[in-house]
């Protein structure tokens, strides 16, 4: 019953943290007019139906990753109404940090319930509702200031809790992967719906983050990408951007294996 339990919040935080950032862009896309082929959460085989608006929607066996396909992202068609490089350069560039955005809202609200259910001294009277949205704006803001000034540092400290990297270290013996990240949710639940909300909202933060870095296949890349061809007002070769996205891929595979290897000693020792 309790590994039942922790599957349950495992699957919970990552399809919460996943399902709101490929909601944003979702979202941003449908608002500028893009045409979604398809909105996917998880990984693994899938449970696919039609939505009235003729997007496919899927829903994965494995509660990690997810994507929302947009007609035209490969480049190739630059001319076709609702395709994504069809778009003005301003709404590719909200569509791309949508994702991004719509993670630290949910942070935002999971420290506003947490503002509401932490326990008041019963000496002092309750604060208002303005005085808890106050404190949630004010902790959200210096979680994201922390992670603007180096994104890199935030997501190592996070995803190695903690850890430092000294000289010649063992990056499998220091980063955290999914099942390492597993291990910390489910702790986090088995010390109370305070702490599983906090950490879910430093997930989100970092999930953020991470999708902020300059890789091809994250909307980081994507955004530099976009960056580029607006200085140059010259399109970026749809070969270039696929190859460019396919490596991306790649080294964020390599990451989460490398990860996951270090996850594997851990949890044998």
């Amino acid at each position: 019953e309790d590994r039942d339990m922790s599957f349950l919040y495992v699957a919970l935080v990552f399809t919460v943290v996943i399902g709101i950032h490929e909601a944003g862009h979702f979202l941003a896309a449908r608002w500028v007019g893009m045409k979604v082929e398809k909105f996917a959460i998880g990984l693994g085989p899938q449970w696919t139906w039609k939505s009235k608006d003729g997007t496919e929607d899927a829903l994965g066996a494995i509660p990690l990753g997810g994507y929302v396909r947009i007609t035209g992202m490969d480049g190739k068609d630059r001319e076709t109404p609702g395709h994504f490089y069809a778009s003005p350069r301003w709404a590719q560039a909200f569509v791309l940090l949508a994702g991004v955005l719509a993670n630290f809202l949910l942070a935002f609200g999971l420290i506003t319930v947490m503002m509401f259910l932490m326990p008041s001294d019963p000496k002092l009277p309750p604060p208002t509702f303005l005085e808890v949205m106050s404190a949630s704006v004010e902790s959200t803001l210096r979680l994201i200031v922390v992670m603007m000034q180096n994104p890199v540092d935030f997501i190592w400290n996070l995803f190695s809790f903690g850890a430092t990297a000294p000289e010649g270290y063992n990056p499998t013996e220091q980063v955290a992967g999914p099942a390492g990240i597993a291990v910390a949710v489910t702790e986090a639940a088995n010390e109370g719906l305070l702490d599983l909300l906090w950490l879910t909202s430093l997930v989100s933060v970092a999930i953020a983050a991470f999708n902020l870095l300059p890789i091809p296949a994250l909307d980081g890349g994507r955004l530099l990408f976009v960056g580029i061809e607006a200085i140059t007002n010259r399109p970026i070769p749809a070969k270039i951007n696929i190859v460019a996205s396919l490596a991306g891929l790649a080294f964020v595979v390599v990451i989460l294996v490398v990860g996951t290897i270090g996850d594997i000693g851990r949890l044998l020792n």
